[in-house]
């Protein structure tokens, strides 16, 4: 991951983090964050675990496809995207077909070295050849509004983030089923479009004007997923920031916030565009936390609380039933030890 201090100017506020469930096999890669004069580009890729589960010896080390695609194509997508704005392109549906080119060749490319080294093959239809997700952000800061380009594939997310109208996503999850974002968070469709050297994929891509200043944001599933509604995540992520006195504690924060319900690894890229520091951030946002705990949050909080409440005395009332439920069996087998004696008499041998 770049070092945000190298490619973000000192009165931008931005930030940028990878936890891994498990330390060392996490199958996200690290962000990008990378900005030059008035263009940023953001992304995040989250590997396949499933259909990546196939294995490759890397300088003698197996890592799973999953694990090497994602950290392969965020790669050489920072690289075509910085090579992009250092070149001032502006970004159309060339640049796009482009994208899918460079990414489709890096991995068939790493595919042909990793199998000549004995790399594992497919052993079912349902496994791919590196497979990952892929969200990005293509974002060109004017004087008053702000240019976006959503680019993904599969479900990592890109998002805006504005003061007067809360979270709003700027990409669609490539399901097979086409839930909407709050089904899915309990139907869970399996993803019918994600990168990788197979090459059956597409790059989806959404354009967008909005005003300025706003958040930017792509995230992996891990961070939206494990909440049980966008409404709250959403609050975690208003908690986060307005418990902040910095970009730094903000940073943690939200890694708690969002680990505190994770199952999962978790990464996120963020840029807040068009504001002078973190205060402005926190000031411009503090009303929006007060409308949605208002009108969404509250309600919801007093219904978990119940809930709470009912599976407490619902565990203990479970365990008083198995209780006497064992004392109930004790007794029925003394009192029929007893009682048989006489029940029998004439039918023992």
């Amino acid at each position: 991951m770049h070092n945000t201090n190298e490619v973000i100017e000192k009165n931008d506020v931005a930030l940028s983090f990878n936890v891994a469930k498990t330390k060392n096999e996490g199958e996200d890669a690290d962000p990008v964050l990378y900005h030059k004069d008035n263009l940023y580009f953001l992304s995040v890729c989250d590997g396949m675990g499933g259909a990546g589960s196939n294995t490759y010896e890397i300088d003698g080390v197996q890592k799973s496809g999953a694990f090497l695609s994602s950290r392969l194509v965020n790669k050489q997508a920072e690289i075509f995207f910085s090579d992009l704005i250092n070149k001032g392109v502006t970004f159309n549906e060339n640049v796009l077909r482009d994208l899918r080119t460079s990414l489709l060749t890096q991995l068939q490319q790493k595919i042909s070295e990793v199998k000549k080294d004995g790399g594992s093959k497919l052993k079912s239809k349902l496994l791919k050849d590196l497979p990952t997700t892929f969200s990005g952000l293509f974002i060109s800061k004017g004087e008053n509004n702000i240019d976006i380009c959503s680019i993904w594939a599969g479900d990592s997310r890109n998002y805006l983030f504005t003061a007067s109208d809360g979270l709003q996503q700027l990409s669609t999850d490539d399901l097979k089923q086409k839930y909407d974002p709050l089904e899915n968070l309990s139907k869970d469709s399996p993803l019918d479009n994600v990168v990788s050297a197979d090459g059956d994929f597409q790059i989806r891509f959404n354009k967008i004007t909005t005003a300025s200043p706003c958040i930017l944001f792509t995230a992996t599933d891990g961070c939206y997923g494990y909440f049980n509604t966008p409404m709250q995540f959403e609050y975690a992520m208003l908690q986060a920031m307005l418990n902040s006195n910095d970009v730094e504690e903000w940073k943690q924060k939200l890694i708690d916030e969002i680990g505190a319900v994770a199952g999962d690894d978790y990464s996120i890229s963020l840029v807040a565009v068009g504001y002078k520091n973190f205060s402005e951030v926190k000031s411009s946002f503090s009303s929006r936390r007060e409308t949605l705990y208002g009108f969404y949050i509250n309600d919801l909080m007093k219904q978990d609380g119940l809930l709470r409440d009912l599976q407490i005395d619902k565990t203990d009332l479970e365990s008083q039933i198995k209780t006497i439920e064992q004392k109930r069996s004790e007794t029925q087998k003394d009192a029929w030890s007893s009682y048989k004696q006489n029940y029998l008499k004439h039918i023992h041998s």
